[in-house]
């Protein structure tokens, strides 16, 4: 790791300016429709209950049934005064045939949709973790499937883009300070085949599965902004941010 990455990171963990949007300013979000991916624990839970408390339609993603309803429950008893809707919806990144039926399963729900938070994922699973495909683990659910979702979902964005306001509709992306700290050099190192390379060390590839995602919201930017859709990277460090 040389000193600009070393400074990026610092930057990053330490250096975090003060927020300009947060709850107590946040408008009312009333007829908002938002899907929150790991939104049942940490940064996705705490995101949850905001936009749930300012009356937000919020679909909270993931792969456990009994988590995504334990979080229901509890957002509703945190927030009884919401008139806003919670939802559970299912989706294992880890599976991309589950993902076109999470993505047509909120579709039948919903004819609108605001902001995609891709924040689901994995860090140092155990040696040799697959996803169901066959893919790294931490590239395949970090990366490949938030991408698969997003792209399924996209149709839907771009008509939500074309009747909101500027601005209002939106990706993002979650990366993290491991982008600099042990991604490969120029960020997602391809094997011989052409896919992403796999390291002997996990951390390496938890980097370049975020680094991938750096990558990915600057293409879906250049590619969708004319949509009016805003594509944008979130680093979280859930032990130190303030939600």
């Amino acid at each position: 790791m040389n000193f600009a990455a070393f400074a990026s990171a610092v930057d990053q963990s330490i250096r975090i300016p003060k927020a300009t949007l947060t709850e107590a300013n946040l408008p009312d979000q009333s007829r908002k429709v938002f899907i929150v991916t790991g939104g049942y624990s940490g940064v996705g839970f705490e995101l949850s209950k905001i936009l749930y408390r300012k009356n937000g339609t919020v679909y909270i993603a993931g792969r456990d049934p009994e988590k995504g309803a334990k979080a229901v429950l509890a957002l509703r008893a945190d927030c009884p005064s919401s008139v806003g809707h919670l939802e559970f919806l299912p989706l294992d990144l880890a599976d991309l045939s589950s993902i076109k039926v999470s993505a047509d399963l909120f579709k039948s729900k919903e004819n609108r949709l605001h902001v995609l938070t891709n924040n689901a994922g994995v860090m140092r699973p155990p040696i040799g973790s697959k996803t169901k495909q066959g893919h790294e683990l931490q590239m395949g659910t970090n990366c490949i499937g938030p991408l698969m979702f997003t792209m399924q979902l996209l149709p839907l964005l771009q008509a939500t883009a074309a009747v909101e306001p500027e601005g209002t509709v939106r990706v993002t992306w979650a990366s993290s300070v491991f982008t600099d700290l042990t991604a490969p050099k120029f960020g997602v190192e391809l094997g011989s085949d052409g896919s992403p390379k796999v390291h002997d060390k996990r951390t390496v590839d938890y980097g370049q599965s975020k680094a991938g995602n750096v990558l990915i919201s600057s293409e879906f930017a250049r590619r969708y902004k004319s949509d009016g859709i805003v594509s944008v990277v979130r680093i979280a460090r859930p032990k130190i941010q303030k939600v």
